[in-house]
């Protein structure tokens, strides 16, 4: 009987997995060379902001600095990608874009407060994730984000 359960719900499983692969949009063509140059830039900028806001609970002011920087550098390609039609076309960039600005926006704000607040920009660090699910970086991927 467990085994004839087990199956059961495997197969259960496998059908909606199905389902939710059916609805998924297609990818039309590979990404162009801006766009993986932008999607690197921003895992580097964003790794290095969450190696930098994690290691502290309250950083200090070259670090808050440091992290403004890196969320300006963030803004500047996700400016660049709104601009860029072929990114628009991305079947999950496209969507996604105007929600990862705002949360660009308010990480810049909070950062700006006196006495800067580092939660959005936390939040911003791991937020490529939500689309990529990737859980961390291998070390060998910050040598080679570190290398370009």
């Amino acid at each position: 009987m467990r085994s004839i359960t087990c199956c059961v719900v495997s197969i259960a499983v496998c059908c909606c997995c199905q389902k939710a692969a059916d609805k998924a949009p297609p990818l039309t063509a590979m990404p162009n060379a801006a766009l993986k140059s932008a999607m690197w830039s921003m895992v580097a900028n964003t790794s290095a902001l969450s190696e930098l806001l994690g290691k502290a609970a309250a950083p200090s002011a070259a670090e808050i600095a440091e992290a403004r920087r890196l969320v300006d550098e963030v803004k500047k390609t996700v400016s660049a990608l709104a601009a860029d039609p072929a990114s628009q076309q991305h079947p999950i960039l496209g969507a996604g874009l105007p929600k990862f600005l705002a949360e660009v926006e308010a990480a810049r704000a909070e950062l700006a407060r006196e006495p800067p607040q580092v939660e959005a920009a936390r939040r911003l660090a791991v937020s490529c994730r939500g689309c990529h699910g990737v859980a961390t970086l291998s070390a060998a991927d910050h040598q080679r984000l570190a290398a370009r």
